[in-house]
């Protein structure tokens, strides 16, 4: 394990760019690629073996090399906020001209990164729905040909869960869109709440949620999902003098060999029509209609 030392705190200021390595770096948006091409730099300029950063806002993580020795650890900050924490690892001790090129990196660094974290969060932020801060139709359609592609290369499991609430317009009449959307946010994080590990869910429509779960079959996407309805079924969502309650229906469609992503979502919409049209707050599987 490399001996650590204390933190450095590097702040921004105004200053030239120095040379053109460094230079690269003010081309880059993405955070990978803007550690990428740092990560090479370190690697020809200075002895450096191993390179970790960890922010929080965006959540971020990047490491690679090979554990060193030594290690220094920067605090990276910009008008007085951290930007997140880097650590350098080498094999032996830095010697001073190095240290100070070291530095001068790092100061370097700061306005790149601050603007490849800027456009990291912005990326986040257009794929989260405003109203309950989970996945949108966008984040939905992006993650979803990622997963079923996934899940029949490696075969393993996949399955859909489509929920709609029921019943909805009718709180939406008599109590306001106001009292609609209470109902959704306290939907949504309950679901987000209620979900394991390796499942995504996403509001892709009014009150419609779809929930994505890798490596669950039909049985385990069945436990999920009953969890779920009971869970909202017991659910008072307070809102003036009221305690508003709401049902769900699902439909729940599991990967088969023959499938397509299309005709996948479609059994998911499929089973919920069918839920719906036998009473509501019911699951129904794709193979049951």
């Amino acid at each position: 394990m490399a001996a650590q030392h204390s933190f450095q705190i590097i702040e921004s200021h105004k200053g030239s760019v120095t040379g053109e390595p460094l230079h690269a770096l003010y081309q880059l948006l993405e955070p990978e690629a803007l550690f990428l091409e740092l990560e090479k730099i370190l690697f020809q300029m200075l002895p450096v073996c191993h390179m970790t950063f960890q922010s929080s806002r965006p959540p971020f993580h990047y490491e690679h090399g090979k554990n060193g020795k030594e290690e220094k650890a920067f605090i990276l900050m910009h008008q007085g906020k951290s930007l997140g924490v880097l650590k350098l690892q080498t094999m032996n001790p830095l010697c001073n001209e190095d240290t100070m090129l070291l530095h001068e990196i790092m100061t370097q660094l700061i306005y790149p990164l601050k603007n490849a974290l800027k456009y990291k969060q912005a990326l986040l932020e257009s794929r989260k729905d405003p109203l309950t801060d989970i996945g949108n139709r966008y984040a939905w359609q992006e993650s979803y040909p990622r997963e079923f592609f996934s899940a029949k290369r490696y075969h393993h499991p996949l399955s859909l869960i489509l929920m709609d609430l029921d019943r909805f317009k009718v709180l939406n009449d008599t109590k306001g869109h106001l009292a609609g959307d209470k109902v959704i946010q306290a939907v949504g994080l309950s679901l987000s709440k209620l979900c394991r590990g390796s499942d995504s869910v996403y509001r892709i429509g009014g009150e419609e949620f779809m929930i994505l779960c890798p490596y669950a079959n039909q049985e385990g996407a069945y436990t999920l999902a009953e969890r779920m309805r009971s869970h909202i079924q017991a659910l008072e969502v307070p809102y003036h003098q009221d305690r508003l309650r709401v049902t769900i229906s699902c439909g729940i469609a599991t990967l088969c060999n023959k499938d397509t992503p299309e005709s996948l979502f479609e059994k998911a919409d499929g089973a919920l029509y069918q839920a719906k049209r036998q009473g509501k707050n019911k699951i129904i599987l794709d193979e049951d209609y």
